[in-house]
């Protein structure tokens, strides 16, 4: 991610750290070496005074690092295995999921010192995933179980569950983080096509579409403009209108 003149990498796979680089020479500006089961892309949250943090989800902990220095700021009790989806970020609250047979959903305030579990985190669920992120939306997470054929929808401000439904019958595994758009949220399965859903209250599939290609759709899908933008593994899609 990029932070005034700083690249932040997740360099856990490679050193166990998460690592700022200066954005013109290259050059390691400051290194945490704190990483442990953590393969998640970092969020940049503002916490309530106006300051911005680095949170990563780690094993056992949600942890908050200034991203002037890289020092620890706070950190959450969470999930006690590891995170592959990105937190994401929305009115000084984080939110992150995990999964393998540890499924949970956490909602951390920024902003603290030290271990906030007591004070700052405000609910965790025992729904999750173990790959995808989630999307947020007018106070509504969306996201889906990567096996486990579930589509949930929390309440960001409670955790409590809007909806847990089934996803269609040979929909399959999915890897990619829904996005919302227009009203809508967009969901990809690996090999089993895309589905299209009222983003709302209630579980409402607009359409259902089949896959674009044979290949695998890992990746999430991305909106540029009016287009959605969308990758399998061997092929870029654009589609919108002209």
């Amino acid at each position: 991610m990029i932070y005034n003149n700083l690249v932040i990498i997740n360099a856990f796979s490679e050193s166990g750290a998460l690592v700022a680089l200066d954005r013109k020479s290259g050059d390691e500006v400051w290194r945490y070496d704190g990483l442990k089961e953590a393969w998640n892309t970092p969020a940049l949250v503002k916490n309530k005074d106006g300051k911005t943090e680095v949170v990563v989800g780690i094993f056992g902990k949600i942890i908050g690092v200034d991203p002037d220095n890289g020092s620890i700021l706070w950190s959450s009790k969470a999930a006690n295995w590891y995170y592959v989806g990105s937190p994401l970020a929305s009115d000084g609250v984080v939110y992150s999921l995990s999964g393998k047979g540890v499924e949970s959903a956490i909602a951390v305030r920024a902003g603290g010192k030290g271990d906030v579990t007591s004070s700052h985190r405000l609910w965790q669920t025992r729904k999750g995933s173990n790959v995808s992120s989630a999307a947020i939306h007018d106070g509504r997470l969306y996201f889906a179980h990567e096996q486990g054929s579930f589509f949930y929808c929390l309440d960001a401000e409670s955790g409590e569950i809007v909806f847990d439904e089934r996803l269609p019958r040979r929909f399959g595994i999915v890897y990619g983080s829904p996005i919302v758009a227009d009203g809508k949220v967009y969901l990809f399965s690996r090999q089993g096509g895309s589905l299209v859903l009222e983003a709302g209250k209630e579980y409402k599939v607009i359409s259902q579409n089949p896959p674009l290609d044979k290949s695998a759709f890992n990746s999430s899908p991305a909106i540029a403009g009016d287009d959605l933008l969308i990758r399998s593994d061997e092929t870029l899609y654009c589609i919108g209108s002209e």
